[in-house]
């Protein structure tokens, strides 16, 4: 039997140069990202999700903290804090839906939500995200493609 999706998600973080540590945390803390000098390391409570898709989403937005630099504190202002959140929520989902698995799976006929969810391990709550990230980004390759998925599957 092959690696979870999350699994895979843990291994990556070594490979790409990032220390996960796997651990009982507060109850209020699912998983964080700390920075101290020049490390920076992700922490997470496997324990508190309740999802394979929780867990790999929230853990891979944590090593995005750490790759991309990002970190802030209760000090922090709050429009700071909205716009680091922004930014590595739009990494992290970039990381695990990549524009080619996005475009492979629509046109494979992969309309149903729960279906991408599944198929993209994440958390149904965030494909609208996905997909507004790529109508916004790739604006003319996805129209593209819902006009080819129209003709397709005789969508109106």
């Amino acid at each position: 039997m092959g690696l979870t999706a999350y699994e895979k998600t843990v291994e990556s973080a070594v490979t790409r140069g990032v220390k996960v540590t796997r651990r009982k945390m507060s109850r209020r803390i699912p998983a964080i990202a700390l920075s101290v000098g020049e490390k920076s390391g992700a922490f997470i409570d496997e324990a508190k999700f309740r999802t394979d898709a929780d867990r790999r989403l929230s853990l891979e937005h944590e090593i995005k903290h750490c790759e991309l630099g990002l970190f802030y504190n209760n000090k922090t202002p709050k429009a700071e804090r909205e716009r680091i959140e922004s930014k590595v929520m739009t990494a992290t989902l970039t990381e695990l839906v990549s524009f080619n698995l996005y475009v492979k799976t629509i046109s494979s006929g992969c309309f149903d939500e729960w279906e991408q969810a599944e198929k993209w391990c994440i958390p149904q709550k965030h494909l609208q995200a996905v997909h507004r990230l790529y109508e916004s980004t790739h604006r003319d390759e996805v129209y593209a493609l819902k006009l080819q998925m129209a003709e397709i599957y005789g969508f109106d």
